[in-house]
């Protein structure tokens, strides 16, 4: 819409003036670039990202995710089910600790449209429209955007101390590039994460904020990948707020893994992990609302082209402004 709008404008202020003297073209010329420079920025900043999916699991019966609008848990020993809650949310998802595992590929995912049989070769197993990433994984996106809401399922963390599950960042079969904890304690439920350094190791864990158990909140992870080593750059926010700038784990594949993962990993979706210790009697976390959105950087952030762009074209309107005061 923003680009139509400016091109509207480019016609109106080009057809007054089109038959006029040679100073008239002119103004013409120059109005025409404020308008492309003007069309251009808005462009790169306007556009909606490209990919996004969203569950809030509106239409899912009670019991089990795994099948459910993509979602897969292969495990059915994990302590995961869709309930009704009512209110505003109605259909929400809850996961526990009673079961852990140290595996990663038979966890609870968000839906998973890349697929599953991702190999060293073929990172984005020839689906890379689902998939964000540096351009060695053969990725189409370089920007992953997700969040989800959360609360303990009890008002009062302090009486379900313990209960934890981890969020990250995936390519659907258990590559990470990011880590995010929930755990009810006595102050009320921690968020956490881990940073990765440049020789592969793990920093952390690092504690973001420390959330009231009863209230619903709202995590957004964004991830903005750039070829190179040691280069990505992750922001995570709560409720809207940025908490922590940190990396992704590039770093960790490129030392630890490289034969594993020579072109790199891209993600597409959600993992939602239960490892650690199990705790019986947890009764865990309500979440909803979750959602991946891929994109690329141009299209959410002006690159040098476009911010030059409009810079010319603010100073065309400021010379012709000028001329029109001196006539």
């Amino acid at each position: 819409m923003k680009i139509a709008k400016f091109n509207l404008l480019a016609t109106a202020a080009v057809r007054p003036v089109a038959s006029k003297s040679i100073g008239g073209a002119v103004r013409v010329a120059r109005l025409g670039c404020v308008a492309a420079g003007l069309a251009l920025a808005a462009a790169a900043v306007g556009a909606a990202p490209v990919t996004t999916i969203t569950s809030d699991f509106t239409g899912f019966v009670a019991g089990t995710v795994n099948g459910q609008g993509g979602w897969g848990v292969s495990n059915a020993a994990f302590d995961q089910e869709v309930v009704n809650i009512g209110g505003a949310n109605g259909n929400v998802l809850r996961l526990s600790n009673k079961v852990t595992a140290g595996s990663f590929g038979d966890m609870p995912f968000a839906p998973r449209p890349g697929g599953t049989t991702m190999t060293a070769a073929n990172p984005t197993n020839s689906a890379p429209q689902f998939f964000a990433g540096e351009t060695s994984t053969g990725a189409a996106y370089n920007r992953y955007i997700g969040s989800f809401d959360f609360r303990s399922v009890v008002t009062a963390a302090a009486s379900d101390i313990g209960a934890r599950i981890t969020i990250s960042p995936d390519n659907g079969q258990g590559g990470r590039q990011g880590f995010i904890a929930l755990e009810n304690t006595a102050a009320g439920v921690s968020v956490s994460t881990f940073d990765i350094n440049a020789g592969g190791g793990f920093v952390g864990p690092a504690t973001l904020a420390t959330v009231a158990g009863g209230g619903w909140n709202t995590l957004r992870y964004e991830i903005d990948f750039f070829d190179g080593a040691f280069n990505d750059v992750a922001n995570i926010f709560l409720n809207n707020t940025l908490v922590s700038t940190i990396n992704s784990w590039e770093s960790f594949y490129a030392v630890n893994q490289p034969a594993q993962h020579p072109n790199g990993v891209p993600v597409q979706t959600w993992l939602f992990r239960l490892s650690g210790t199990a705790v019986p009697n947890a009764q865990g976390f309500y979440l909803d609302n979750v959602s991946v959105q891929l994109d690329n950087r141009s299209n959410a952030v002006p690159t040098p082209a476009t911010s030059l762009l409009a810079g010319l074209a603010l100073a065309a309107m400021f010379v012709v402004r000028r001329r029109q005061s001196q006539a």
